[in-house]
């Protein structure tokens, strides 16, 4: 049985760090995250970003693609435990989206066999939410 939920999230901090100025600029990010709504808990994410448009004055007019890793800890919809999300994604016009999918033999506990996919969406300074289709 497939289980759609839906949760809110926000970075509590972000440590960005250049490993490339040129041709592009290319860095490495190290993340914490807290959840809300069917997702409760912490997470901690690894992210490689390409910018093809950087602007360090204004960051929101910046233009990159990224992809990652994000270590959910918590509760999903009652079950406690943890799995691993992989993330492909994009920043274009202030908003980050991305597509996730959840990496195969990576849960534990009560969400040891969890595996779905899912997709977030986060504008400006709104509230990001994140979607997730899953089986346990």
């Amino acid at each position: 049985m497939t289980t759609k939920s839906k949760s809110d999230y926000k970075i509590i901090d972000w440590d960005e760090k250049a490993c490339e100025e040129k041709p592009l600029r290319l860095t490495r990010v190290i993340s914490n995250w807290e959840f809300s709504g069917s997702m409760q808990g912490k997470g901690y994410a690894q992210l490689l970003i390409a910018y093809t448009k950087y602007n360090a004055e204004s960051p929101m007019e910046s233009i990159a693609s990224y992809v990652g890793l994000i270590r959910f800890d918590g509760i999903l919809d009652g079950e406690k435990g943890s799995f691993v999300l992989s993330d492909i994604g994009s920043f274009l016009d202030s908003t980050a989206s991305g597509k996730l999918q959840i990496v195969k033999g990576s849960g534990s506990h009560q969400l040891k066999n969890i595996s779905g996919h899912g997709s977030y969406k986060a504008k400006g300074r709104e509230t990001p939410s994140l979607q997730l289709e899953y089986s346990l």
